[in-house]
Parts: C-alpha cells; structure tokens; sequence
C-alpha cells in the first residue's frame, strides 16, 4: 500500500471532508442547536497540590454543573485534552471514566464522549479556590487569610499521631457522626466562642456546607418542599438545596437582613429557611433582633427549621460580637460552621449542631454516607484542645482587621469620588457603592488590568440595578492592597475620561 507522509494525508483530509459520512450524532445535535464542536476546560492553574486526575475531574465536572458545557456538548478528545494541558492522556481518561460512573458524560463508540448532564445549573460557590499565588488570589477576589495558618504547629500535631498510628484509632474507620473528641472539643469550642450550649452528641461532622444541607434535607424529609434562601446570597449551599429536591424561593434583604414578612407572604408554606445571621453574605448586615425572635417564632408556628450559616461571623463595628440564632432557640435552628475557611480548605471539615429530639435521626442517616477523614479529625481535635484554634483565631482576626483597615482608608482617600463603603460585620470583604459607574463597566474594564471585581448583582436571584461591588481584602498583605487599590483608581479614572469624550462628542453632533 502507498504509504503518504502526514501533511498529503492532511490534505486529503480537507479535500474530503465534504464527502465524508458525519455521525448520525452530529445530524441531532444539529436539530437541537447544541455547539458540534469538541470542547476543551482551559487550564488546570487552580493552586492546589491535588493529582492531575483528580483536578481534570473536577474542572470539567464543575464546567458541566456549572453549565458551560449544556447537555450534548462533545469533550474534546482524551488525546487533545492532554495535549492541551500538558499532561498525560492516562490523566484524562482516569477523569473521564468517574465522570461516566457519575453520570455526567457518556461514551459513544465511534464519535466520542457527550454530556448528558441535564439537571439544575450549579452557580458558582460563593468563596474561591485556594490562593493562585503568594500574597492572595487575584485581588480583589473573596477569600480568607490562609498565609497565617500555623503550619509547622499543625506538622508536628500530625506527626504526633503518625508515631503511634495505633492507638486511639488512627487508621480505623471512625464513627459517621465524627470522632467523639472532636466533637467534644467542637461544643466546648461553641460554648466559648459562640455562646452555645450543646452536648458533643449534637455535634455532626461533615465536609462542607454544601453536605450538611444535603444531610438536612434527607434526615427531615424535605425533598419536594419550598426553602427561603436570602436575595442576594452566597449560592453554594443554594446549589446543595436544589440538588436535593428543594424548591428555592429568593426572599429579600435590606439593611435589617432577611424580611421574615416577604418570606411569609412569598412561600406561606416554607419548610426551611436558610439564612446567615450574624453577618449576611454578601450584604454584610446582621439580622436585627426583631427578625431574629419573629423568624424563630415563624420556624416553630409552621413546623419549619432553620438552617443557620455562620460561616463568617466577627465583631461589629463598635467590636462586639455579634452572637447566633441558635443561643436564641436550639429546638428549630441548625447551627453550621466549617474549619476549611478558618483553617485551610483541604481539611475538609465541617459540622452542624443539631438540635437535640434530632440525634438519633442525624446519627442514622449519617451513617449510610461513611464519614469525614479520621486522622484529620483527630489532629484538629488535639488543635483544639491544645489552645491553638483560639490563638489562630484571634490572629486571624487582627490580620483581617488590620487589612481590612487599610483597604478602607485606601478607598476613603484614593477611591472616595467612585466609591462609598458600606458597614459591615465581615471579617473578609466589604461592599461599596458605585458613585456614577456602571457595574458591568467596571468589572470588565478591572480584567484587563488583572484585578477581579464581584458585582453584587451577580448574587440575587431576581435581577437588580444595584450599582455595588464586593470587596475581599482578606487574603492579601498590606502592600498589595495599597498596589491593587491604585490600580482601581486608574481603572475609574479612564472610565471617567471615556465617559467625558462621549459627553463631548454628543454635545458636539
């Protein structure tokens, strides 16, 4: 046979292509509309020291939920993947082949792998990958001030443990509900700092928030039910809701927090209520105390509970801690808080208080679902017990103050004709009002000098002319907020240059 080199086969190729028999899979996607052409996932930058499978997984399975890649969308080939990114096809094809057990893609014999996903679209989780760089993510991108973690205390907890791996369990499996230590450093940990009072056997141990509302809404039966989510709102535990059968309705927020009354009036028969009271995200404001007694009071007239966020709670702008729902009522309200934001996100702990007729429920449901890493959860339990969680925290804190302090005297002196910043509880962002900028304007012009800007808009539901942006500081050192804010500053100031040239050559016509 006449063997051709490969620039003739090439030739031949495009030459043909018009005679070539397409896939009878092309000739449907055709009739839907859906893109024919194979799609790639960018790059795998994402700053983690997870496996390269691992992070293809997750790339392509966040660019499917998230919906950039629709239902019947073709991945680009195992072998143009890989060499897209540089990796090995094993890589690729490790992470196609849990994305087919997933159920998110199919394999066709002969015309490649096809999306099939065509469930809820999953926004995009309100706090970010970890940090892309030393310093901070990209700034102004929300996040929290991971450069301060103890690590060389966390080491030496972690190699503590290792040197006598077979006492007290350290390879075992564990218990669903979480290591009985922890969970007894957990609630004297709440006691102290939050102000609740609970028994360790309240405590429920999981990985995220996004797991603990799923758990919820199993354990109590919810799927099919209407849940109040706060409008604007941090969506990832929006997203867990709504996988897990719940119909979401947006209730508004104003400077008091949720308005219990809107809830009642837009779903009278609401089941759950997700909220975050100490400080509401992204708004910042904390629930008054007349909301706080009439959302209680909502909760236990209509056999509702409440899921209560307390992700990120701090002090007040006078420095007093502002404390949770559930020291008001325990019987209805779901208490949650994780470790992987005030710690490091690969920990992969979380909990929930639950509140006490319901620990034998949680504890049965949970043990269907296996349980959270165990020598993690025993080296935060010895970081606890060992004083260091509350000296990390108060770091934490007066590193977030302190940022926070300079990002704000920055905007009050460079940023005071663009910008007015609002109070907050925060410990990691702020909100500002734009003063005679676009929104949308502003965050593309922002990209081009490579600083992220999060539109409040891109937080609600039901679209608003807003006119705010959300500030993170907390991740970043002093000197690179003050660099990242002049830059803001050039960034306004040649919109407002474009602006004038428009005006003038309007006035001029």
């Amino acid at each position: 046979m006449l063997q051709r080199n490969p620039i003739e086969r090439t030739k031949l190729a495009v030459e043909n292509v018009g005679t070539m028999r397409r896939p009878r899979i092309c000739a449907a996607r055709e009739k839907t509309g859906a893109p024919s052409g194979p799609r790639f996932i960018g790059s795998l930058h994402d700053g983690t020291d997870a496996p390269v499978h691992e992070r293809v997984y997750q790339r392509i399975r966040h660019l499917i939920l998230s919906g950039f890649f629709s239902n019947g969308s073709r991945i680009a080939a195992s072998r143009a993947l890989a060499a897209s990114l540089g990796i090995s096809r094993n890589s690729v094809l490790t992470a196609i082949e849990r994305l087919i057990a997933d159920g998110l893609v199919e394999s066709r014999r002969g015309s490649g792998t096809y999306v099939v996903y065509s469930g809820p679209r999953v926004a995009a989780p309100f706090l970010p990958a970890p940090l892309l760089e030393e310093g901070g993510c990209v700034p102004f991108q929300l996040g929290w001030a991971f450069d301060i973690f103890p690590t060389r205390i966390w080491k030496r907890l972690q190699l503590r443990r290792w040197r006598q791996p077979s006492d007290g369990g350290f390879l075992q499996l564990g218990r669903a509900t979480g290591w009985p230590q922890l969970r007894e450093a957990i609630a004297a940990h709440v006691a102290m700092s939050r102000g609740i009072e609970c028994s360790p056997d309240q405590v429920i141990v999981t990985t995220c928030g996004p797991s603990a509302a799923n758990l919820v809404v199993r354990a109590l039966g919810l799927s099919g039910s209407e849940s109040w989510v706060e409008d604007p709102a941090c969506q990832s535990l929006i997203g867990a809701l709504q996988s897990s059968g719940v119909h979401v309705v947006p209730v508004p927020v104003d400077e008091e927090g949720i308005q219990v009354e809107a809830g009642k009036r837009l779903s009278p028969h609401a089941r759950l209520a997700l909220v975050t009271p100490s400080c509401q995200a992204p708004t910042g404001v904390k629930l008054g105390e007349g909301r706080r007694r009439s959302l209680v009071r909502w909760a236990h007239d209509n056999n509702a509970w409440v899921f209560e966020d307390d992700f990120n709670y701090s002090t007040d702008q006078k420095g007093r801690l502002v404390l949770p729902l559930a020291t008001l009522d325990q019987t209805r309200t779901f208490y949650f808080n994780s470790f992987n934001h005030t710690l490091f996100p690969g920990l992969r702990i979380a909990y929930f208080i639950t509140p006490p007729a319901l620990v034998d429920r949680f504890a049965a449901v949970q043990g269907k679902e296996g349980d959270v890493n165990v020598p993690n959860q025993m080296i935060l339990a010895d970081f606890i017990e060992g004083g260091y969680l509350d000296d990390h925290l108060r770091r934490l804190q007066a590193h977030c103050s302190e940022r926070r302090a300079i990002l704000n005297a920055a905007v009050e002196e460079k940023l005071f004709q663009f910008l007015t910043p609002h109070e907050s509880t925060s410990s990691n962002y702020f909100v500002c009002t734009l003063n005679g900028v676009a929104e949308n304007a502003l965050i593309e012009s922002c990209k081009e000098q490579n600083l992220v800007i999060r539109g409040m808009a891109t937080f609600c539901a039901i679209r608003r002319d807003i006119q705010q942006i959300v500030l993170g500081f907390a991740p970043y050192k002093p000197k690179k907020l003050l660099d990242s804010a002049a830059g803001l500053r050039s960034v306004f100031e040649m919109l407002h240059q474009r602006d004038s040239r428009c005006i003038r050559v309007a006035a001029s016509k």
